[in-house]
């Protein structure tokens, strides 16, 4: 797998992971810190994730591996 595209794919599974995280909903310190954790780490992992897909699906098109790759890390878009 392309050092890019497995890059991509790592980011991915973040994303998923942050979005899957249970909402902290208390007033504590605690809660408003895991919060703002789970909120910084969605945007580090999933800001510009489509862009990067669709660069990534042109530059390897013809790769039919990357692409079924590529196709298997679409949670991220749900």
């Amino acid at each position: 797998m392309p050092q890019d595209v497995g890059e991509f794919l790592r980011r991915a599974e973040l994303c998923v992971h942050f979005r899957q995280e249970p909402w902290p909903e208390g007033k504590s310190a605690e809660d408003a810190e895991r919060r703002d954790f789970i909120v910084r780490n969605i945007e580090q992992f999933c800001t510009g994730l489509a862009e990067e897909d669709r660069s990534l699906r042109e530059k390897y098109r013809g790769e039919s591996s990357v692409i079924k790759a590529l196709d298997g890390a679409k949670e991220w878009e749900e």
